[in-house]
């Protein structure tokens, strides 16, 4: 804010703040969720875009970026009205960005996802088919091993979900649309380039609820995969915090679920993998929670007695029974 104040109203260089604090302010409410952020942001964008009129060499990120936050308060707020103008913004921006733009993809992109968004409120059928339509496009112009394969490949797997569940581009059931968005859900979770453990470990969780909804034959695959990759991302994660919350966001049974899965197709053997597996992840992580006692007694008297008593439990606890 207080660029926006050196640079005032007329200042040649103001533009250029407005972008810079409009994308912070959307950051910070990322961060904080104070809708205020927003509000400023998109009045902010506003005047950017209106500094950046037809034909100016940044009026593309101008409307990116005012897309973006309205994007945000749609979602914030359930307005239908910011959404209506961020696919607008985004449509002006597409076609900003003919083909050959190196940005082109990331621009159907964001129209995509804005179009999905709205057939989530209004079941419109042709908001989804173009929704498909620029998202398969922006797949298309990427090479394989291109970062962004991974996001836009989980944006079909919902885009074929809302497929499947809306009915909206099919008279009855439509299986190839669930086939197919379980593809793109198992693509994503098996993508190496750019180092998303993360990313590929969240992407698993909807794989598995929504084969486990549909009795889809990818549950087994979904089920062993997500437990894979939540040991690897636990295993290379050294932040203690970010292990614990990745932790609390996994369904306490995925283990056994998986296990149960298995047991139904007669494979005892593999079942028993499952469940060892999830206790030896369970009680891996718990064991890197522990401090040194040593360490814990220096923190005062208190501390002290703390340990004392613990180190007599433990030895109780070690004792054979007799």
């Amino acid at each position: 804010m207080e660029a926006l104040a050196l640079h005032p109203v007329g200042h040649t260089d103001r533009s250029k703040s407005l972008v810079s604090v409009v994308s912070v302010l959307s950051t910070r409410f990322e961060h904080r969720g104070n809708g205020q952020d927003l509000d400023e942001a998109i009045t902010l964008g506003r005047e950017a875009l209106t500094s950046h009129p037809v034909g100016h060499l940044h009026r593309c990120a101008s409307l990116s970026n005012l897309a973006c936050a309205l994007r945000s308060r749609s979602r914030y707020r359930s307005n239908d009205l910011d959404l209506d103008e961020a696919i607008l913004l985004y449509r002006e921006a597409l076609e900003l960005r003919p083909v050959g733009h190196p940005d082109r993809p990331r621009s159907l992109h964001n129209l995509a996802i804005m179009l999905s968004a709205r057939v989530e409120h209004r079941r419109n059928v042709q908001d989804l088919d173009e929704a498909l339509a620029n998202t398969l496009s922006a797949l298309s112009l990427l090479t394989i091993h291109d970062p962004r394969q991974f996001y836009i490949r989980r944006s079909l797997a919902g885009i074929y979900m809302l497929c499947y569940e809306s009915r909206l581009l099919s008279t009855g059931e439509d299986i190839d649309s669930l086939n197919v968005a379980m593809g793109h859900y198992r693509a994503c979770a098996d993508f190496v380039s750019g180092g998303l453990l993360s990313s590929r470990l969240r992407v698993s969780l909807p794989w598995v609820h929504y084969a486990n909804r549909y009795t889809h034959n990818t549950l087994l695959d979904a089920y062993t995969t997500s437990m894979q990759l939540l040991d690897a991302y636990m295993s290379a994660t050294a932040a203690v915090l970010s292990r614990h919350h990745t932790m609390k966001s996994f369904p306490a049974t995925l283990a056994v679920d998986a296990a149960s899965c298995v047991l139904q197709c007669g494979d005892v053997c593999r079942a028993v993998e499952l469940l060892e597996q999830g206790r030896t992840l369970i009680w891996t992580q718990m064991a890197r929670f522990r401090m040194p006692l040593d360490d814990l007694q220096e923190c005062g008297d208190h501390a002290e007695a703390v340990v004392k008593k613990f180190r007599e439990l433990s030895s109780l606890l070690n004792k054979p029974p007799t």
